[in-house]
């Protein structure tokens, strides 16, 4: 494996994904807790008008990450391979494989640490403002409670961690894909 196409790709990976993450936090930031205020709940009636604004932004956000994601760990793949190739002629499948699932797992474990870091950070000020306007909770619990906050920061935290594990599992295969193509073709 080649270090400087490693450290080239897998910098290049990591950048471009914690600018999806940031871009993404930006936005959930900043439109969601205005959609949740949009939001009117009446008991009586079916679902909260409103509501299917809030959920489809949301599920906007999550498909252009289900898009990306896979495009960059197999590019970051072939970026490896590419890479490789300049500095010592010829590359194999094998080597643009076992290189490009070294740089996608990497960026993506790297990246995952810094969406805990910024999920730690964020979702404490999101949970309380959505607590905020969710008011009382049935039971007499209030719904701004350090409870609710706390739960919100440790289902963020925990679900990045437990992203980080599965995405660079993930990543990885998808890495070797990309390497091992552009090592084939490049060969």
């Amino acid at each position: 494996m080649k270090t400087r196409a490693y450290f080239i790709s897998t910098t290049i990976s990591t950048i471009l994904q914690c600018l999806y993450i940031l871009v993404v936090t930006l936005i959930g930031s900043l439109l969601l807790p205005n959609l949740l205020q949009s939001i009117t709940i009446d008991p009586s009636s079916g679902p909260p008008a409103g509501f299917s604004n809030f959920m489809w932004v949301s599920t906007a956000i999550s498909g252009i990450g289900f898009v990306l994601a896979p495009i960059v760990y197999v590019g970051s793949g072939a970026l490896y391979a590419w890479l490789h190739r300049r500095e010592a002629q010829p590359v194999t499948a094998e080597q643009g494989a076992v290189g490009g699932a070294a740089v996608a797992a990497t960026a993506r474990f790297t990246t995952g640490l810094f969406q805990a870091l910024t999920s730690l950070l964020v979702t404490g000020l999101l949970y309380q403002n959505i607590a905020s306007q969710i008011g009382p909770i049935p039971g007499g619990i209030p719904g701004g409670t350090p409870f609710i906050i706390g739960f919100g920061i440790f289902s963020g935290v925990m679900g990045s961690i437990l992203g980080t594990c599965f995405g660079s599992v993930f990543a990885a295969a998808l890495g070797a894909l990309g390497g091992s193509l552009t090592g084939a073709l490049l060969k």
